[in-house]
């Protein structure tokens, strides 16, 4: 293939795959989770293709599990988002429209906000059960020595963790966006061309040498199996995301995950 062929066939499978499919570096921080749940959402032939609805009986007890745990019944994160905007499936994440990227946002942020007076003569009170991430407000009263305040601190970490620390180094939901870009760039073309791409949308490669891309590439796989998906009882032959399908073998060869 010459330079001339080989660039238009890249410049065409550049567009097949739009930048809002594998450049995540411009999403807000605050709309990480949602975007997680909402692009790894997009690689489930469930969600994607079959759309399922919410239970039409309220009265029976699949609509009230769905009511009181739609992630559950669902069996993936993020389930309330993904069934009402279910018809928008083949929209990325940054492309859908602010307003609804802002809403869900809040929605999908386990997050939970507490106000507790630090300084104070009373000890601060333990939140009530909450899931890893937690927002806490703190009042400060700034006429009480430092060494009292993180004294009180302290406390009150002890007080209110509930279980030993288990930290995930240097991963992050922006981290697993970019395994999941990987995926898709190297199932849809050649290393050396997603390379070439992501140098000229970001000035640098989404990932540096080869064993980077397929470490990538693995990884959100493991991510979508474990960290997307949680019902893997209900959906033993639905765990393969569906980029996987896109590898066009008589195109890019074996090649386009271990060039």
């Amino acid at each position: 293939m010459d330079q001339a062929t080989e660039k238009t066939v890249r410049q065409a499978r550049a567009k097949k795959l739009p930048r809002s499919e594998w450049d995540f570096s411009k999403v807000p921080v605050e709309q990480l989770e949602a975007c997680f749940a909402w692009e790894y959402a997009r690689e489930w032939e469930i969600l994607r293709h079959k759309r399922p609805e919410p239970p039409a009986d309220e009265a029976s007890p699949e609509f009230a599990r769905f009511q009181s745990d739609p992630d559950a019944w669902l069996g993936c994160v993020g389930a309330k988002m993904l069934i009402e905007l279910r018809e928008r499936m083949e929209t990325s994440w940054m492309d859908l429209p602010q307003t609804l990227r802002a809403r869900w946002s809040k929605e999908n942020t386990k997050e939970s906000v507490a106000l507790q007076e630090v300084g104070a003569d009373t000890p601060p009170v333990p939140p009530s059960k909450q899931e890893d991430v937690q927002t806490v407000t703190f009042r400060i009263n700034w006429s009480a020595s430092d060494k009292r305040l993180m004294g009180e601190f302290e406390v009150w970490i002890k007080a209110a963790r509930k279980r030993e620390a288990k930290e995930q180094r240097g991963r992050n939901r922006r981290d697993d966006l970019n395994m999941l870009g990987a995926l898709r760039l190297l199932h849809s073309m050649k290393l050396r061309e997603a390379t070439i791409l992501t140098i000229q949308a970001k000035g640098e490669p989404l990932y540096g040498k080869r064993p980077s891309w397929e470490r990538a590439r693995k990884m959100a796989l493991r991510v979508f199996r474990e960290d997307f998906l949680i019902g893997k009882e209900r959906w033993k032959e639905e765990q393969m995301p569906l980029s996987y399908n896109k590898l066009e073998k008589e195109e890019t060869g074996d090649e386009a995950v271990s060039e």
